[in-house]
Parts: C-alpha cells; structure tokens; sequence
C-alpha cells in the first residue's frame, strides 16, 4: 500500500514522516508496559553518521529560519563545530528521553 510521504528540507537536512505517524492521534498512556527511560548519546566524531551532526544543522536551519542568527553566523557556528572535531577537542553528549504512546 503506497504511503504519501511528508518532506521537510531544513538547509539541505531532509526530513522524512509518513502522513500516517504525523495525523496518528497518540496519546500517553500511564498504563503503558512499556516505562519511559533514556538513550544517552556520546559523539566524539562530527561527520554526516552522527546525531550531533545533523542535530546541529537542524538547529541552525532553526535559528536562521526565526530570524535569531543570519545565515552567515550559523555557518560559523556549524564550522566551528567542524573546525573542533579537526583538532580533536569535539564530544557531545546528550540525555534523549524515551516516551511510549499508544493509540487510543
């Protein structure tokens, strides 16, 4: 069965959500079995194969897309950012919180 396909392109980051998931009405559930936890997430690499790196061009697209930084400054940013995995002083590291929601 085919599935129409929404896209999203952020400053070149393609984001893909099926129309299903995105009109799904979810809701949390607090019976749930399943409990909410966390994904810790450690980048010591700034390449196209890690979270952080996409994850900082979504919040420069973001920002620049609000009006709160121009685009030249994100570049900066997002160059930094690259210029410090080069010289070996980039790590990242998040704390992700996981939540089930179940259809009603």
């Amino acid at each position: 069965m085919y599935e129409p396909i929404l896209e999203v392109d952020l400053a070149g980051v393609k984001l893909k959500l099926s129309n299903a998931i995105r009109n799904c009405p979810l809701c949390v559930n607090e019976n749930c079995p399943h409990p909410s936890g966390s994904v810790s997430v450690l980048n010591t690499t700034y390449d196209t194969q890690t979270y952080s790196y996409w994850l900082a061009r979504l919040i420069a697209a973001f920002v620049v897309e609000r009006h709160l930084v121009t685009e030249s400054t994100a570049r900066l940013w997002l160059d930094d950012l690259a210029e410090a995995y080069a010289h070996d002083s980039y790590m990242f590291r998040s704390m992700a919180v996981v939540t089930w929601a179940l259809l009603p």
